[in-house]
């Protein structure tokens, strides 16, 4: 959208000598549906991965004091032993939400890295330079 908006305003004269205003206006109307439509399909995303997140770490922390108290039990480790290991397990819940953001905003900014690969890969439209090179 960017692109379009900025070469738009770069040819700006060119646009409106040959009467461009309603054909850059559809095109710019066609990124923006474009734009509208990928980050509605990243909120979805984004609103289905945060719940199932939560819901894996929790069926973690439940599996892991389950398995853990029957340990217990059978005096295969101490309960000392266990709230180490449940403490490591929550400390570990942090870093890796984290790790899920970064990836979320490694997807963003890949995105936007495209965009600007895009936006030079057309060539500027030049104003007549009166005759000078």
């Amino acid at each position: 959208m960017s692109a379009v908006i900025q070469e738009s305003l770069t040819a700006i004269k060119f646009v409106q000598a040959f009467g461009l205003e309603d054909h850059q206006t559809r095109r710019l109307d066609g990124e923006s549906r474009k734009s509208l439509a990928a980050n509605l399909d990243a909120a979805k995303l984004q609103s289905r991965l945060v719940p199932l997140m939560g819901i894996l770490t929790t069926a973690s922390v439940v599996a892991v004091t389950a398995y853990g108290v029957y340990l217990v039990v059978g005096r295969s480790i101490t309960p000392g032993e266990l709230l180490i290991f449940i403490s490591y397990q929550r400390g570990m819940q942090s870093p890796v939400k984290q790790l899920l953001r970064f990836a979320y905003t490694v997807g963003n900014a890949s995105a936007s890295v495209e965009r600007i690969g895009e936006a030079f890969e057309h060539e500027p439209l030049h104003e007549s330079s009166g005759g000078r090179t």
